[in-house]
């Protein structure tokens, strides 16, 4: 490969790094409203574990890490803390 192939590969990762981290906010958002909102930790634990559900919502195609931080956001306003609704 030529040096600016190179370049524009690293360019393009570097992007979709980027737009991933500011869509999941947009995606942890989608997934509230969806999924009915209002779930215990148990339950956005429980809907993490069914594939169909994480595929309903793309969130099969997230990293681990990417997908850990998400259901830490909806775990940290589920309906069993003080804040149950996400911010907007």
């Amino acid at each position: 490969m030529n040096k600016k192939t190179i370049v524009s590969l690293v360019a393009a990762a570097l992007l979709a790094t980027q737009l991933m981290a500011a869509d999941l906010g947009a995606l942890a958002q989608g997934v509230y409203a969806k999924a009915g909102g209002n779930k215990t930790e148990a339950q956005w634990t429980r809907y993490f574990s069914k594939p169909a559900k994480l595929a309903k919502f793309g969130i099969d195609g997230l990293s681990d890490g990417d997908r850990a931080a998400l259901l830490s956001y909806l775990n940290e306003r589920s309906a069993d803390k003080d804040q149950s609704t996400v911010p907007k």
